[in-house]
């Protein structure tokens, strides 16, 4: 069975994973869109906590699932 996917909304995904990953987010935060205290303030002392967001609205998306799954750094 053929599975499509939107190669755009792939990459997005992709990249924010990896920037996630280098920002040290484990990847069971990524999936379930709950993210420790830890990574709270990091990303507030970082600026970042829109990008966290984002990340947060992902959950239970099944392509980024997979991107989670395959995404290394």
């Amino acid at each position: 069975i053929p599975i499509l996917i939107e190669k755009n909304k792939a990459q997005l995904y992709l990249d924010m994973a990896l920037t996630a990953l280098d920002m040290k987010i484990t990847k069971t935060e990524l999936r379930t869109g709950e993210f420790k205290p830890k990574t709270w303030t990091m990303a507030y002392e970082k600026g970042c906590q829109d990008f966290l967001r984002d990340l947060g609205r992902f959950k239970r998306d099944p392509l980024w699932e997979v991107i989670i799954d395959v995404a290394r750094r």
